[in-house]
């Protein structure tokens, strides 16, 4: 399954994962995400960074119903 956006709103993202997959609701459970970004300069997105820690690109979300 993959989800895919490039609309910015002020440089954040203007859309988001609503827990569908081709329209359907998928099941409640711990889905695994991955970002990528490229900024229009051509520079790539780094990830976040939290508390002081490495930047993170990927992670896990808990979908429930």
């Amino acid at each position: 399954m993959e989800w895919y956006s490039d609309k910015l709103d002020r440089g954040m993202p203007a859309e988001y994962w609503d827990g569908t997959f081709n329209g359907e609701p998928v099941p409640q459970g711990l889905y695994w995400w991955k970002g990528r970004g490229r900024y229009v300069n051509n520079r790539m997105w780094e990830g976040m960074s939290y508390e002081g820690k490495a930047p993170v690109r990927e992670g896990k979300v808990m979908l429930l119903r």
